[in-house]
């Protein structure tokens, strides 16, 4: 008895098996013959960062219209093919593009974020992104970001050895704790790198510079920095010192 309801069992699983393989062709080869009916684009716009916009992933997407999605079938659609042409774009960080069960194509776009700008009158402008990486600026959009300017400025900055030593490194913390926190982020417009790679930071509002020196020691300088405006600034008044200077350990120096 036990014998003859093992084999029932069996057959059972057995035939649920082959129902659930011919179930899940039927539908594979119903997808594969769905019609691409639209294109559905979705851009990470955090930040307020509009480097590119939904008609210009089309444009991607498409190869400027030569090659068509929309009407094609399913079957014919190579999305990884379709993911490589988005992230041709400078500013796009990542994309994911998949199909849904409606004959839609989905796009959904990470674009990357400017924490900088490099300005130079002598040569190229660029961004500089928050995981160090080096931007085009763009016509489309101006990010609102700290600006970084100077003596060979944009030289050190492209420059992958500078970016990976010591002090490149520190150059990142310092454009990380700005973008960061919403105290620098609110209080700093601009940095001045010299011949050196000494940094001169200049505030939205006050008449005061700040002498960074170079970007080393980065958090225990910005504390420094705070207590100056948390503590001596409200204490001797706004606008007495021109000059604020960091740079030497263990020390707040106001001229």
């Amino acid at each position: 008895m036990l014998k003859k309801i093992k084999i029932k069992k069996s057959i059972f699983i057995t035939g649920g098996a082959i129902c659930l393989f011919f179930i899940i062709g039927f539908v594979e080869k119903k997808q594969a013959d769905k019609i691409v009916k639209r294109v559905l684009v979705s851009i990470d716009h955090q930040h307020d960062n509009y480097f590119i916009d939904e008609k210009e992933a089309m444009q991607l997407l498409t190869l400027n219209d030569q090659k068509s999605v929309i009407g094609e079938r399913y079957e014919d659609i190579d999305l990884k093919v379709l993911e490589g042409r988005v992230k041709a774009h400078k500013f796009v960080e990542d994309v994911q593009v998949y199909k849904d069960l409606k004959g839609n194509i989905m796009v959904d776009i990470k674009q990357r974020r400017p924490i900088a700008r490099v300005v130079q009158p002598w040569g190229p402008h660029a961004y500089i992104s928050s995981n160090g990486d080096v931007l085009p600026v763009s016509e489309k959009f101006t990010a609102r970001v700290v600006l970084i300017s100077g003596d060979k400025a944009f030289v050190r900055i492209t420059d992958s050895a500078y970016m990976h030593s010591e002090e490149g490194l520190g150059l990142m913390d310092i454009l990380t704790t700005i973008d960061t926190d919403p105290f620098w982020k609110a209080q700093i417009a601009q940095i001045d790198m010299n011949r050196s790679g000494e940094l001169i930071i200049y505030p939205q509002v006050g008449g005061e510079v700040l002498d960074f020196g170079k970007p080393l020691d980065v958090e225990t300088k910005f504390k420094r920095l705070k207590i100056f405006y948390k503590k001596i600034q409200p204490a001797k008044g706004f606008n007495k010192y021109k000059l604020v200077n960091v740079k030497y350990k263990d020390q707040i120096i106001c001229e």
